[in-house]
């Protein structure tokens, strides 16, 4: 990939510099305050363990961001989010009927990975589908639609995590919240990876994601195929996410919290924006995760879900978000 340091020097220039800044300001406070939080409750017997917990956590958290940039640029929707359009629920529908048909793939992660990311795929497609059947026609109806498909299969997913849990104990129902609590070792290089690639299809299909945001017209004038952009990247989308519901369950807004803040400072440029979604995402659920396992060693609690305060959060951020979407038309 060529580097051409004059578009990069452009990029960089003006008013987004600010952005820049404040984006950076931001990533690194919260990764400071969650590492301190990780270091109050570090038993040095656990360290090790602790550290590649960390690593998952931040990486974890890029990956939604990434994953959520994505499907926002495919469907045209600045709501749009793998927990709203059906992709985590059928990635925890499909990790769970992996587990019932064959408990042992809980030591074979990079094929429970691949199973994941089929099923987003499936929920994907199925909330296009619905989204089809009944007509829509704006953004409102497709996240509608999303949110139907993502009730229906994890609900489905819920049934068969009880009925694994009941046959083998594996506590998949706990990940259905999304937590780290059972988090591997060899998952952070599953995570890793997924973040790397995902960062490398940003900045190498950047060009078409922004073309496309001007409509299927103007990419094609580039020279661009928008049903085959389309494609890619909703595959890509379904990697990413299968690789974090695979190893941590569901975590909701992570996808739409992390592009949003980053779009808001930094405009529509995909290249910046998913450097930057990547980072506030990474930070993002990093502090909630050690703020969460600060606060339950604290209280007794033990684990604490760390998808209980991105869904709480996510909530409160979507709804703003809709009033803004409803007031821009």
């Amino acid at each position: 990939m060529e580097v051409d340091f004059q578009t990069v020097k452009n990029l960089l220039a003006g008013p987004r510099k600010r952005g820049i800044l404040l984006i950076t300001i931001i990533s690194v406070l919260f990764m400071l305050v969650g590492l301190a939080f990780h270091i109050a409750t570090l038993s040095p017997s656990l360290s090790p363990l602790r550290a590649y917990r960390i690593i998952a956590s931040a990486c974890a958290g890029a990956t939604l961001a990434l994953a959520g940039l994505f499907l926002q640029a495919v469907t045209q929707n600045v709501l749009a989010e793998p927990s709203l359009l059906g992709l985590s629920a059928g990635a925890y529908l499909l990790t769970g009927l992996a587990y019932l048909l064959g408990y042992s793939l809980i030591y074979y992660r990079y094929g429970l990975t691949l199973v994941a990311s089929i099923g987003a795929l499936l929920g994907l497609s199925l909330t296009l589908a619905v989204y089809r059947f009944v007509g829509g026609y704006g953004s409102l109806e497709l996240i509608l639609s999303g949110i139907a498909v993502s009730s229906a299969l994890i609900g489905l997913g819920e049934l068969i995590a009880y009925i694994v849990y009941t046959l083998w104990s594996i506590p998949l129902i706990a990940m259905s919240v999304g937590t780290l609590a059972y988090v591997l070792p060899s998952d952070t290089i599953i995570l890793s990876t997924t973040t790397a690639i995902g960062l490398f299809y940003a900045l190498v299909a950047a060009k078409s994601l922004n073309a496309l945001q001007f409509g299927d017209v103007h990419a094609q004038s580039l020279g661009y195929a928008p049903k085959r952009i389309r494609i890619v990247t909703s595959l890509v989308a379904s990697l990413l996410t299968g690789a974090v519901v695979a190893t941590c369950g569901p975590i909701p807004f992570i996808g739409l919290i992390a592009p949003n803040i980053a779009r808001s400072m930094l405009g529509s440029e995909n290249r910046l924006l998913a450097i930057a979604s990547a980072c506030l995402g990474a930070s993002i659920l990093l502090f909630s995760d050690s703020l969460l396992k600060f606060v339950g060693t604290m209280c007794g609690l033990g684990e604490l879900p760390v998808g209980l305060l991105t869904g709480m959060v996510g909530g409160v951020f979507l709804v703003a978000s809709l009033k803004r979407v409803r007031r821009t038309g």
